[in-house]
């Protein structure tokens, strides 16, 4: 059985409830998927913690954030295809 991959990347202004939202479903996702959350504040907390919230400490970040969820990703396929 083949099983497709989803990303769900919520983006919005600081206390909008996104965190509120992906926990609201994420029950319902796991019922199906494996499901990770990338919260955006626990990451910035250890991932970044020196990055301000100037433009450029979020685009500093933002790039970190990136190359963590693509290596989640690549990761993921190495895994999948490995165990074919």
């Amino acid at each position: 059985m083949e099983r497709k991959g989803l990303v769900f990347w919520f983006t919005g202004r600081t206390s909008s409830g996104k965190t509120t939202i992906i926990n609201a479903i994420s029950p319902m996702l796991k019922q199906k998927w494996k499901v990770e959350i990338l919260d955006g504040d626990e990451l910035r907390s250890w991932l970044s913690p020196k990055e301000g919230f100037t433009k450029e400490g979020r685009e500093q970040h933002i790039r970190k954030v990136i190359r963590i969820a693509s290596s989640m990703c690549l990761l993921i396929m190495f895994l999948y295809y490995r165990a074919l």
